[in-house]
Formats: C-alpha cells, sequence, structure tokens
C-alpha cells in the first residue's frame, strides 16, 4: 500500500474493518484498523507502531483502544 494511503477490507462472517496506513516516516510508521463507521478521533482503533533503526532492524508495539488522529502520541505496549 502507498505512504498515507488507505483502504476498506471486508472480513467473512465479520463486520467491515478500515484500515489506515502512515508512512510518511522512513523511521516510524503505522498501521490500524476500526470498525467501519469509526472516526479517526474515536478511541476504538487498534494501532501497530513499526519503529525501524538506522541498522534496519525493526520494533513493534500496539496500542488497543486509542484513536487514529493521536497515533503519534499513544502509548504503546
Amino acid at each position: 500500500m502507498a505512504q498515507g494511503t488507505s483502504t476498506t477490507t471486508s472480513i467473512p462472517f465479520a463486520n467491515t474493518l478500515t484500515r489506515r496506513y502512515d508512512g510518511t516516516s522512513s523511521v516510524t510508521q503505522y498501521a490500524g484498523y476500526a470498525y467501519s463507521g469509526a472516526s479517526e478521533s474515536d478511541s476504538v482503533w487498534s494501532i501497530t507502531r513499526l519503529t525501524i533503526s538506522d541498522s534496519g532492524s525493526v520494533a513493534t508495539a500496539t496500542a488497543q483502544n486509542a484513536a487514529w488522529s493521536n497515533r503519534a502520541s499513544v502509548i504503546y505496549s
């Protein structure tokens, strides 16, 4: 998926999910999803943060029940 794009995906036998991806930084990238109809400011998103070091290693952390619009400042574990 291109940087800064989003898509809506249907999963069989489940509600429709909205997915977001923010790859505008080469060091920190975010991928998230919530049920369709959720606002980006609703604290219902599951967001994964990928941090890429200078050596190329990748660290991931996840935040549950977070707002997509606050993805850079929420607490990840």
